[in-house]
């Protein structure tokens, strides 16, 4: 063996004996234990000369050396008589062609989730929008405290529940449906202070700071305040016997170079911290990855923090995290500052007098009817079609053109978006507002979105927004 052994098992190459040379028995998920034994059962019959040549991929570890993956190829050199005197061949240290090997699988497998999640998320979002909306007109017209309001309810909170879990798997995936707006993570802070009242036990001390004058960030609200959830929750599980959770914001300046590594501007800084068990290095290199957890079976999906990095890596942020195992856990969640105002309904008239018209284009029967009574009961008129083409008809027959157009993304024939250049070649300035549970196609840009499910309140807060523009 040649001096460069050296740099692959840390031992000078001659004095290399046979002991440093056996590959490690406890193979990784990639070849396997039993392969592991195979491997160096072969090594062994080489040596003695029942094997002409060898080759094969193995881990090497010496003594206070990491696992490094070895290609080896040898082949034995025999005198006239048959007799061994060498061989001869190559070793290379492949160790950074496996991560990548490794990562590649871990992003195909999570690109074949990301497909199967989006294709349930389309029907499955379509079918929870009708429950939703059916639920709700029940809890309208239904008596306050009578059964019926009760059981419409808590139809409405299984809807809810059956979303999230949707929401979740696109989130991690990187494949939800965003529906950004400038806002203050104060207002989130706020909202989640009230709702950790009733996650968190006695034992565990909530602070919150938030900082004066904060910025605005241009980010899905509701995204946000799961993000904080989850972060939230993982820190009371790793404080059973109880802590201190401190969440805080504040605004940040950031040069070039920094301890972040990113692109220099103003951001804004979440930080959530405890005062917990930490989490030990091992687990550190995997905290991101989708279903991985520390916590007994039963008591953790591994969906929380995956869910939270692609959120805030969807929304254009930064999540970072340091700890250390009896001291704690510290997030920090960096977001792009962003120079507009909130919207809010005091923007619009509460009554329009001339009774502006929204043209309404969605394929399913039932949303289309929850989502045109909704548009009515706002004073608004409405105009109805079910697919692409009988909304280019009522486009064009209408005398004076809409004010809005709400359209669902994915429809047979004509799509949404395809409806929607075709309207924009004729109306350039007209509002488009699409409704969407999940598309994987890039929307036209300055259109907004309606995620499905959503409520009659969303839908009516959408509408007022895009018109107040």
């Amino acid at each position: 063996m040649d001096a460069g052994v050296e740099d692959i098992i840390g031992i000078p190459a001659d004095k290399i004996k046979p002991s440093d040379w056996t590959p490690l028995s406890d193979m990784s998920v990639m070849i396997g234990q039993a392969a592991g034994m195979k491997t160096a059962d072969a090594i062994l019959k080489y040596h003695s000369g029942d094997l002409p040549c060898w080759g094969q991929e193995y881990r090497v570890q010496s003594v206070g050396r990491e696992v490094r993956w070895i290609r080896d190829y040898s082949i034995l050199m025999r005198d006239e008589k048959g007799e061994i005197t060498g061989s001869f061949g190559s070793i290379h240290d492949i160790t950074e062609l496996r991560k990548a090997q490794q990562h590649l699988l871990e992003a195909q497998k999570m690109e074949s989730l990301g497909r199967m999640a989006g294709g349930v998320a389309h029907d499955f979002n379509n079918l929870l929008t009708v429950i939703l909306g059916y639920a709700e007109m029940l809890m309208n017209d239904a008596l306050p405290g009578s059964p019926a309001s009760r059981y419409a309810k808590n139809i409405q909170k299984a809807g809810f529940r059956s979303s999230e879990l949707i929401s979740q798997l696109l989130a991690f995936a990187r494949r939800q449906v965003l529906s950004p707006e400038a806002f203050s993570l104060n207002e989130t802070l706020e909202e989640t202070e009230a709702l950790l009242g009733q996650l968190l036990p006695d034992n565990i001390t909530l602070t919150t700071r938030a900082f004066f004058d904060l910025w605005n960030i241009y980010a899905d609200p509701g995204q946000c305040q799961q993000v904080l959830l989850n972060l939230a929750i993982n820190a009371r599980d790793a404080m059973p016997d109880g802590g201190n959770l401190t969440i805080s914001t504040e605004n940040k300046g950031i040069g070039t170079p920094n301890e972040y590594k990113i692109p220099e501007g103003e951001y804004v800084l979440l930080t959530v911290q405890d005062t917990g068990s930490g989490i030990n290095e091992a687990a550190q290199a995997h905290i991101f990855d989708p279903f991985f957890t520390t916590k007994p079976p039963g008591e953790g999906t591994g969906l929380g923090l995956s869910t939270s990095h692609g959120i805030v890596k969807q929304s254009g942020g930064f999540l970072f995290f340091k700890s250390k195992v009896g001291e704690g856990t510290t997030f920090q969640i960096l977001f792009n500052r962003s120079f507009s105002e909130p919207i809010s309904e005091s923007d619009l008239p509460e009554e329009c007098a001339d009774k502006p018209t929204v043209l309404l284009v969605e394929d399913d029967d039932m949303i289309r009817d929850i989502a045109a009574r909704v548009i009515q009961l706002e004073g608004y008129r409405v105009l109805v079609a079910r697919d692409g083409k009988e909304a280019l008809r009522l486009f064009h027959g209408e005398t004076s053109s809409p004010v809005l157009l709400l359209t669902d993304v994915q429809m047979p024939g004509m799509t949404g978006i395809e409806l929607v250049h075709y309207l924009l070649k004729e109306c350039p300035d007209l509002p488009i507002l699409f409704m969407t549970g999940y598309t994987d196609h890039a929307l036209p840009a300055g259109c907004a979105t309606l995620l499905k499910p959503f409520t009659s309140y969303q839908l009516r807060k959408k509408i007022i927004e895009m018109l107040a523009k």
